[in-house]
């Protein structure tokens, strides 16, 4: 856990208050060579404005940096930018910048040896994807490590805060078909 992060709530809210970049990473993982289809979901509490980043995505477990150039990990940030593997696909997908309504859905499929990825604002997959055929993830990685989920927060000295969700009865959307929650 980063230091400068509150967590609350079982820690599935991370509240980050000290300006610069910080990750707040799950506890939660999927074991290398596991085959899984798991969804969990981001909600915004507080986004300091649109200066700040706010990403939500999976890293490898042994990737303790999330910069826009480092591989290993797959991310999709507010401003609708997606990460993947160190490449940033500028104007990806839809934005999700409106505190208390806007939420973001990550499904992940494992099958032993590759991972693939999904990310929905609220409900709606983006990029043409869907987990539920298994069709169009927004990115692929080898499966070769324990796969964490992570938010990072990169802000400028003012609160950014988010909630995740890793149970069902807390999703405010819907996993796709034959996907569980991430704690199950």
């Amino acid at each position: 856990f980063d230091s400068a992060v509150t967590y609350s709530n079982g820690n599935r809210r991370a509240l980050a208050d000290t300006a610069g970049t910080i990750a707040a990473y799950s506890t939660l993982s999927i074991p290398n060579g596991a085959s899984m289809k798991v969804y969990f979901e981001l909600s915004i509490d507080t986004l300091w404005d649109t200066n700040g980043r706010l990403k939500i995505g999976c890293a490898k477990l042994a990737q303790t940096n999330t910069s826009a150039t480092t591989t290993g990990y797959v991310s999709y940030r507010d401003d609708g930018d997606m990460i993947d593997e160190g490449s940033t696909s500028t104007s990806w997908g839809a934005t999700f910048q409106n505190t208390g309504t806007d939420y973001v859905g990550v499904a992940i499929e494992t099958d032993g040896s590759n991972v693939d990825v999904w990310f929905a604002k609220n409900d709606s997959w983006q990029a043409s994807g869907d987990p539920g055929a298994g069709t169009s993830p927004a990115a692929t990685m080898t499966q070769d490590d324990n796969i964490v989920i992570f938010g990072n927060f990169d802000e400028n000295g003012s609160s950014t805060s988010g909630t995740l969700a890793v149970e069902a009865d807390d999703w405010q959307g819907t996993a796709p078909t034959d996907f569980v929650a991430l704690n199950t």
